[in-house]
């Protein structure tokens, strides 16, 4: 299925921006970026794992992102990180 070009700008421009992200989401985020596991990331702010994978859902939602590789790369396109 083709899009319309006007349809696929407007997702675009959906996608979340720096300032949509919260301090901790981009901290999270650019561990992620780096490659970190749930648990290093977790260790390395003093949160639990399971409070990782929260922000990181979050991240996926105001990115419109289906994956940590997909994120990571929007981030880093997109100057977020």
């Amino acid at each position: 299925m083709r899009r319309h070009p006007s349809a696929w700008q407007g997702e675009q421009t959906m996608r979340a921006t720096k300032s949509q992200l919260t301090d901790r989401e981009r901290e999270v985020l650019c561990l992620l970026a780096a490659g970190q596991t749930d648990r290093k990331i977790a260790e390395s702010l003093t949160i639990s794992p399971r409070t990782v994978n929260r922000h990181i859902g979050n991240i996926f939602i105001k990115l419109d992102v289906p994956s940590r590789v997909t994120a990571a790369a929007h981030a880093i396109r997109k100057g977020l990180i």
